[in-house]
């Protein structure tokens, strides 16, 4: 404590691959007595998660704790390489949360939702944000960075490279940035009415089921109430198509 350092952040999507690694180091803070606050912002994934060691990451000082959750169709995720990030591995990782001491339905337990890829389907996007809010309560949205050396971005090299290059730029990494949006015009053969506003919308809708600006808290959107009762009708007036999605999610009693 030294540099009068408080909170500590990993930024790394991969942060449990090396597993005694990390405890190694959470072993470490215990010892010297750290009263620190510890992140993850970057998330981790629900396979690699293990009662014993959220026990030690919240005794440790993890305030929060994000779990990625993707997309909630199984076979998007086939088509992402990412096979991890079921349903099923999903809510098993929740229910370990909940045991290690975090709150279901508070901000500290939150779920990552990615968008903004190719070739998405943005029905699957949003029945997803609805899916997590119903299990964790706070959704956080993400938008998708196409990271050199995947399979997505060697899948997508060709569109990439000469989206970046029209303009007779000379390439940078900072083009894949997905605030950027760099598959909105490849997206477009999908939907040809879709424009970066849209996107904006999808995030914005995400962030409002936390409802935190308003109320400094999530709500329950299969509770009862005039926050969750509104909500459910203007998903449905907006886009009818929705009401069988939550009459059929494994959250509760829907409407």
């Amino acid at each position: 404590m030294r540099y009068g350092v408080r909170e500590i952040a990993f930024y790394e999507d991969n942060l449990l691959f090396n597993r005694e690694d990390f405890l190694a180091r959470l072993a470490e803070v215990r010892k010297r007595n750290l009263k620190i606050s510890i992140f993850a912002p970057e998330g981790i994934e629900p396979r690699l998660v293990e009662l014993d060691l959220l026990k030690e990451m919240r005794a440790t000082g993890f305030k929060k704790l994000h779990l990625a959750l993707e997309t909630i169709d199984d076979e998007i995720a086939r088509q992402w390489n990412r096979r991890q990030g079921t349903i099923e591995r999903f809510e098993v990782a929740v229910e370990i949360a909940r045991k290690a001491g975090w709150a279901i339905g508070s901000q500290d337990l939150n779920a990552f939702v990615m968008f903004g890829l190719p070739e998405e389907n943005l029905e699957a996007v949003v029945n997803t944000a609805l899916y997590a809010s119903c299990k964790v309560g706070s959704v956080v949205p993400m938008l998708f960075t196409p990271v050199p050396g995947s399979s997505l971005f060697r899948q997508h090299e060709e569109y990439l490279f000469s989206r970046i290059t029209a303009d007779g730029r000379q390439w940078d990494l900072q083009d894949l940035n997905g605030k950027l949006l760099p598959f909105l015009e490849f997206n477009r053969a999908r939907y040809s009415w879709l424009r970066g506003s849209d996107y904006l919308s999808l995030e914005s809708f995400m962030m409002h089921l936390n409802n935190s600006k308003v109320r400094r808290r999530t709500f329950n959107l299969a509770g009862e109430g005039i926050v969750p009762s509104a909500f459910r009708r203007t998903l449905i007036d907006y886009a009818p198509s929705n009401k069988r999605f939550l009459q059929s999610a494994s959250c509760g009693r829907m409407l």
